[in-house]
């Protein structure tokens, strides 16, 4: 936990501080003529220091907090914030009820499905043959089959 602190801190601080170059290299090059030093460009970068010192007291007060409420949670056991749920209250059975009260509809889903899929599809086995019809051409050619009658390519690679 104080290694988090630390790491926010260290984090914290070296944005800081790539803010303040970046600044630190806008105000140069408006001074020096990089930029135009007119009103405007002087108000913006008091604007941005503004800004970062705001951005300064928000990442120092989250940090602060942060180690303000360390003591408070490390002081906890690990118990004190756990949830405890009574697993013994509740009729028993109730977990065997519901179970088997699934597994009928399940079984009514899954033949449901399967003959979802055998309308879809066409079934497997002898059967296939109703089925034949519906993948032929036109002209009653099985000329995309890529094969024989007998459901063979042609070639004797036997």
């Amino acid at each position: 936990a104080d290694a988090a602190t630390e790491r926010a801190s260290e984090l914290r601080r070296t944005t800081l501080s790539q803010l303040d170059t970046v600044l630190t290299e806008l105000q140069r090059a408006a001074s020096e003529g990089g930029l135009p030093a007119d009103e405007r460009a002087r108000e913006l970068l008091t604007e941005a220091r503004e800004l970062r010192d705001d951005v300064d007291s928000r990442l120092r007060e989250a940090t602060e907090r942060e180690s303000d409420a360390e003591p408070v949670s490390s002081d906890r056991t690990p118990a004190d914030g756990a949830v405890t749920i009574d697993i013994e209250d509740g009729p028993l059975g109730d977990g065997d009820a519901i179970a088997s009260d699934d597994e009928p509809d399940t079984a009514v889903d899954v033949d449901a499905e399967l003959e979802t899929l055998r309308d879809q599809y066409g079934e497997d086995g002898d059967d296939s043959s109703e089925n034949d019809d519906d993948g032929s051409d036109v002209d009653g050619s099985d000329a995309g089959a890529g094969g024989t009658e007998n459901g063979s390519d042609g070639s004797d690679e036997n």
